[in-house]
């Protein structure tokens, strides 16, 4: 059986779930829903898996398992979640969480989610999973109306902003003023419906069906 490190922003889910693994013969360690707090207790129980119950509405829980992801390397991650977005399913990809489910899923798929962590393998619901398939799909049907969306100018400094350079040194890069480079990221952050440069990465991770190459002349 095995040692796991569980926190939620709601006490009610950590009640159950702790209850339930108990049931089943695990050690539950719960903590409060704070990054300090998480990092802090990973350290010192050395848990097998860190489950994480979230919302994902927004940006914190992403923001929180990076900061955990970027401190502890090892520990294996597994996300409960009541809602996912697919861009997010990609993102957290990139973060190297092993274990994917919805909280509205069979309980036994809990078990079979931790199981298959401990062997070392990736665990991800079904349902996400076709989300994720449905999105892909409509990515690559859309990309052409987004690619004549976007300008070729605005192009380039997504690419820029993405592989994270500033304002200023995109501005530098493309031989134009700081404040066009800020006007050019406005109109993407209009046209894509987003409001920050992280969103930013999701949204091209998710939409573009290969790395596009953009280069400023």
């Amino acid at each position: 059986m095995a040692k796991i490190l569980t926190t939620d922003q709601y006490s009610i889910f950590v009640t159950g779930i702790s209850a339930f693994l108990r049931a089943q013969g695990h050690d539950v360690v719960t903590c409060e829903c704070s990054a300090p707090k998480i990092l802090a207790e990973i350290q010192e129980e050395n848990p097998d898996i860190f489950l994480f119950g979230a919302s994902m509405r927004g940006n914190h829980s992403l923001n929180l398992l990076k900061e955990v992801r970027e401190s502890c390397r090892d520990v294996p991650i597994m996300l409960m979640t009541n809602t996912i977005f697919p861009e997010q399913s990609i993102a957290l990809g990139g973060l190297r969480v092993n274990g994917l489910l919805l909280k509205e899923g069979d309980p036994n798929d809990i078990l079979s989610c931790i199981d298959t962590i401990l062997a070392g393998d990736i665990y991800v619901d079904h349902l996400i999973t076709h989300q994720v398939y449905l999105h892909s799909i409509d990515s690559t049907k859309n990309f052409s109306l987004l690619n004549s969306a976007l300008t070729q100018r605005e192009w380039e400094i997504v690419e820029l902003a993405c592989n994270g350079m500033r304002n200023r040194a995109i501005a530098l890069r493309c031989g134009v003023s700081e404040g066009t480079v800020k006007v050019h990221l406005r109109n993407v952050f209009q046209k894509l419906g987003i409001r920050s440069r992280s969103e930013l990465i999701v949204a091209k991770i998710g939409m573009a069906p290969g790395s596009q190459e953009m280069r400023c002349p």
